[in-house]
């Protein structure tokens, strides 16, 4: 047998070796494993000595249910912490505003079409130095997402079933400061 034969022989043999210690390795249990789950599972999983009960719990949504329509009549002033270069439908003011850490959401409501908001938003943000990636068309909307120096916007326009005297597109404006 060659010296060469004799090395090929060898790695073989290792790897057998390799692969037969590491699908055998690691398959028992120890008791200080076996205890770990135990204990992880008392501590996510608590006991309660009562089963809850039905008294004082809220009344069902259905019965203090408002409509989007409803909560898009409610208007408000646009916050001064709101970006100058923050997308804004015109004649519109905020229905609901939330500052959270340095992201500012806003939602607005019109009668315009959905069309008609998304294609304004889009040319809003882009005057405004926003670039522009691809709208997306999705089944509750139309999505606009804009980057600026290290920021980002993001636009959701999504039309509302509801009354003629109600909203019937509904706009989502979230915007870094």
């Amino acid at each position: 047998m060659t010296k060469f034969s004799q090395m090929i022989l060898l790695v073989a043999l290792g790897c057998l070796l390799g692969m037969t210690w590491v699908g055998c390795g690691g398959q028992e249990e120890t008791a200080q494993d076996a205890e770990v789950p135990a204990a992880r599972t008392e501590k996510l999983r608590p006991e309660y000595d009562a089963p809850p009960t039905l008294e004082g719990m809220p009344p069902i949504a259905s019965e203090t249910a408002v409509t989007i329509q409803e909560e898009l009549k409610v208007k408000q002033e646009l916050p001064d912490y709101y970006p100058e270069d923050g997308p804004l439908y015109p004649d519109t003011l905020p229905s609901s505003i939330r500052a959270q850490g340095s992201k500012v959401t806003l939602g607005f409501g019109t009668n315009d079409s959905t069309a008609e908001v998304a294609s304004y938003m889009e040319s809003d943000l882009k005057s405004k130095g926003w670039m522009v990636l691809p709208v997306q068309e999705m089944p509750t909307g139309t999505l606009i997402q804009g980057t600026k120096d290290g920021r980002n916007a993001t636009v959701l326009v999504a039309g509302l079933n509801g009354g003629s005297d109600g909203h019937s597109t509904m706009i989502m404006v979230s915007v870094q400061r």
